[in-house]
């Protein structure tokens, strides 16, 4: 005998003894009573079927995913630095071929100043070899054109005494005589033609005698004295004009800084000469500017009465510049003052406060004035109730009182005193106010007038300047022909002297005569030296300019060879010509400009290559400061220069040829074997536990089909398949899945659609509770159980039904009870056997309400299923179940003991009939 511990580890045993699973015998506990059954689906999931849900399996899952993540985390870790490191060496491989074409280019501009000092001492040792050739030829020209020169002087000298001898001599004076008359005319008539333009201007006659003359000199004179008194006149008013322009310019310079000094300065309106002096008191007493206020500072007219604005700066008068200084500083401000010049009208008042406080007329301008808070508010009010006048309507009104005044600025005194001090007009020099809005816009008004009275002074004057200059120039023309005379212009007689000596001249040169042959050889010959003298001139000069060319070839022959310190060999000549443009003439000359060009164009492409190099420099530190981030050890040893790329390379290749395959390899197994399996083995899993289930329930039909129901009629349990919402996801998501597996991707996508179902199975295994978790991972919720009536024979369904709700009681008994019976045989029976190995089942209260042919059934439902009940019931009972049992155990209580006695039914009928007998004789 063995002793448990525990009821839990007995019922363990019990369980494995009998190969039940967990649910069979609390099933047996709650079958017996049960009389009815509600949910069909309750009574299957809650106690037929064992619990086989894949809830521990999905979380096994997961966290075994979590292993594939971690693996696929080192892989993309290995992959981001892989990419990070591949704009590394393809920036190092551009690096590299920029870095060569830089340094072949520096190596080509190098090389460009030898070669083309080079090609230049060529180019010049040939050109100084053809001037020195040419200089020769011009040479021997020269030679030749001295003979040519003198031979035609020869002829020249020859020539000239033939004309000489014919009466040249007389000619050539002749034509100096008509050369000398033809200037002195065309003087007398350009004099005649100013003379007459000039009197056409002042309305003379042009003289012709000596009588017209003397005429036109006595009006000269008589204008002139006319004229000169009128150009004194109008200089005088030019000069008039000009000042009255430059006073109404100074006076717009003046308003203008002004304007400009107020719209920096708002909070006045006192005219600027008095701040400045404000400004340098406050300075020598040292207090803030704010602390000396005028009195037009302090008050300011009230909106309401505006009209008597005017009137009231007329009535505050000079007062309205008296500045306030505080009694602390009064005596020492005085004392200031009065030891210098101050170049205007100073006006203090000692801010002293009053011993009895001030008042003001009940209908005086004071009242319509608003004061500034301060310190000196009082002695400001003391200051105006003493200036203080009675405003009135009316002259009557101001007739009658003393010290008033009107809206138009009249004033009245006493002893019959009046006065209207109109010197300005009553809507100028305005200073009162807490602002300058009054000053500035009394000065933009000024500006404006003065800028229309400056124009108008500008036109004056310009007026004026023309009309003086206009008469100076009148001045000067009449003086011009007061200092002509008659005879200066009279060229009546030139012309009749100049025609004379052109007739003779005409005479000697008449073609036939020998003067004339004599003349045209001459000067045929003279022209032949002239070209002849030109020629030589021409060789000369081109001469000097060879020998100018060959010393300067020479010299420059001499600077190439200097400045060819190393001369370049085969294969730098070589390099420089394939790539340096050859001169393109003999000319070198033009030599130097392609140097310039090539020289410029070296230069630019190295300054390029620079600057590349320089940008790919940069973008290679970024990139190796970017895979230095991703690096996670490897390269700590490394820094972030150009001097570290091959450490950054090696890293790469090691990634890409090591690191990188072995790990994808690891990733591509895992996922593969692993956690793909794993999925699939689960759900595989729960898949198998429903197929087993509808199995087992279709050979629990079997039975069931043995047994009637009603009459030909019979049950049959019908597991239906459920498809939750979420089980349709699933589907997807593994149909997903297995085409993600045949893509060549490296396993991006097989890992991501796996990634998706285990997200599904880890949410259900979290949220196993929920109806979605159940239908996903629990076998029992696969299915929806029902319970078929079907017709013997046939096999039609003739109903279908979840609960044993909904027919008579014996109906609702027998149909609990067979779905029991078949439950029962499901749980006890082990996987693979017909009938169960523990089979004995007791029924408390047995049919204590059924009819003898529903017990009937029953009973025998529970032989077809293999199993051994036991009835508990009372003795009213007993005829019902002895046509289904061989014995009976009875139960007897005497008082407070009890016995039990098993007896057979032969036996209890033998005692019955004794005890009948026993009655029967004591009658």
């Amino acid at each position: 005998m063995k002793v448990y511990e525990t009821k839990q580890t007995f019922l363990s045993r019990l369980r494995s003894h009998f190969e039940v699973g967990e649910n069979a015998f609390s099933l047996l506990n709650r079958a017996a009573g049960l009389k009815q059954l509600n949910s069909i689906d309750e009574v299957f999931r809650e106690l037929v079927l064992d619990d086989r849900s894949g809830f521990e399996g999905a979380r096994a899952v997961a966290d075994e995913f979590t292993v594939l993540v971690g693996i696929r985390a080192e892989l993309e870790t290995a992959r981001r630095q892989r990419d990070a490191l591949l704009p590394v060496e393809r920036t190092w491989k551009d690096y590299q071929a920029v870095q060569a074409e830089n340094q072949a280019a520096q190596e080509l501009q190098s090389l460009l100043p030898v070669w083309y000092a080079e090609r230049r001492h060529d180019l010049w040792s040939a050109w100084l070899t053809e001037l020195q050739q040419q200089r020769t030829e011009v040479q021997r020209q020269q030679q030749q054109a001295e003979q040519d020169i003198a031979q035609a002087r020869e002829r020249e000298t020859q020539l000239q005494a033939i004309y000489i001898g014919s009466g040249g001599a007389q000619l050539e004076v002749l034509r100096q005589r008509i050369d000398a008359q033809q200037v002195l005319l065309d003087q007398k008539r350009e004099r005649a033609a100013h003379y007459r333009q000039i009197a056409a201007g002042l309305d003379l006659p042009v003289p012709t005698d000596d009588a017209t003359w003397h005429d036109n000199q006595r009006a000269l004179a008589e204008l002139r004295d006319v004229q000169t008194q009128a150009s004194q006149q109008q200089r005088s008013a030019a000069w008039e004009a000009g000042a009255r322009w430059q006073a109404l310019d100074n006076d717009r310079q003046r308003l203008a800084a002004e304007l400009a000094q107020a719209r920096r300065h708002t909070t006045s309106n006192v005219p600027v000469a008095q701040q400045m002096f404000r400004l340098e008191m406050a300075n020598h007493l040292q207090l803030d500017e704010n602390d000396l206020p005028f009195l037009a500072e302090q008050v300011q007219v009230l909106p309401e009465h505006a009209q008597w604005r005017g009137a009231i700066e007329r009535a505050l008068g000079s007062d309205r510049l008296r500045l306030i200084v505080p009694a602390a500083r009064f005596a020492q401000a005085l004392a200031w003052i009065n030891s210098r010049d101050n170049k205007l009208h100073v006006r203090l008042l000692d801010a002293q406060p009053s011993a009895r406080a001030p008042s003001f007329f009940a209908d005086g301008f004071a009242r319509m004035l608003e004061y500034a808070p301060g310190p000196h508010r009082d002695a400001v009010k003391a200051l105006v109730s003493g200036k203080d006048r009675h405003c009135v309507a009316d002259t009557q009104a101001l007739h009658r009182t003393a010290h008033a005044m009107t809206v138009q600025g009249g004033l009245s005194g006493s002893g019959g005193r009046f006065e209207k001090q109109d010197q300005k007009p009553l809507d100028r020099d305005w200073m009162t106010g807490f602002d300058n809005r009054d000053r500035v816009q009394q000065l933009e008004r000024s500006v404006r007038e003065n800028a229309e009275d400056t124009a108008r002074a500008d036109t004056i004057k310009h007026d004026a300047v023309q009309c003086a200059e206009t008469t100076e120039r009148g001045l000067q023309l009449i003086t011009q022909l007061q200092a002509m005379r008659l005879e200066d212009f009279d060229h009546g007689r030139i012309e009749q002297e100049l025609q004379h000596l052109i007739s003779q001249l005409q005479e000697l040169t008449s073609p036939s005569s020998k003067i004339e042959h004599a003349r045209l050889a001459l000067e045929a010959a003279q022209a032949h030296t002239r070209m002849k003298l030109d020629e030589r001139a021409a060789l000369t000069a081109s001469s000097a300019q060879f020998e100018k060319d060959i010393a300067a070839a020479a010299q420059q022959m001499d600077a190439a060879r200097t400045s060819i310190q190393a001369p370049l060999d085969s294969q730098q000549r070589q390099r420089a010509a394939a790539y340096f443009t050859a001169p393109l003439a003999a000319d070198p000359h033009a030599l130097d400009a392609q140097e310039r060009v090539a020289s410029q164009r070296m230069a630019d492409e190295v300054k390029r290559s620079s600057t590349r190099l320089n940008t790919l420099t940069q973008a290679l530190l970024r990139e190796l400061a970017a895979a230095k981030a991703q690096d996670t050890g490897a390269l700590s040893e490394a820094g972030i220069s150009v001097e570290d790329v091959p450490a950054y390379r090696a890293r790469l290749t090691t990634l890409v040829e090591e690191a990188l395959p072995e790990r994808l390899s690891r990733f591509l197994d895992y996922l593969n074997q692993s956690s793909d399996q794993g999925v699939t083995q689960l759900l595989s899993q729960v898949d198998i536990e429903v197929a087993q289930i509808e199995e087992r329930i279709h050979a629990l039909n079997t039975t069931l089909c043995r047994v009637d129901f009603q009459q030909d009629r019979y049950l049959q349990l019908e597991p239906q398949r459920v498809e939750h919402e979420s089980l349709r996801t699933l589907q997807k998501a593994r149909q997903y899945l297995r085409a993600a597996q045949l893509k060549d991707d490296e396993g991006e996508a097989h890992y991501e659609a796996l990634a998706q179902v285990v997200a599904l199975l880890r949410d259900a295994a979290e949220r196993r509770k929920t109806q979605g978790a159940l239908a996903l991972l629990d076998p029992r919720y696969r299915l929806r159980f029902a319970v078929l009536v079907c017709e013997r024979g046939s096999g039609r369904i003739i109903e279908k039904r979840t609960s044993s709700q909904g027919g008579s009681g014996g109906e609702k008994e027998i149909i609990a009870s067979y779905v029991l019976t078949a439950s029962l045989s499901y749980a006890l029976c082990p996987l693979g056997n017909e009938r169960p190995l523990f089979a004995t089942v007791v029924l408390d209260e047995a049919f204590s309400k059924s009819s003898h042919a529903v017990a009937g059934r029953i009973v025998r439902a529970l032989h077809e299923f293999g199993l051994h009940p036991l009835f508990v019931t009372p003795n009213k009972e007993l005829r019902l179940l002895r046509n289904h049992t061989r014995s009976a155990i009875v139960v007897h209580r005497r008082g407070r003991q009890s016995t039990l006695t098993s007896l057979s039914w032969q036996a209890l009928e033998d005692h019955a009939q004794v005890r009948r007998a026993a009655e029967s004789l004591r009658r």
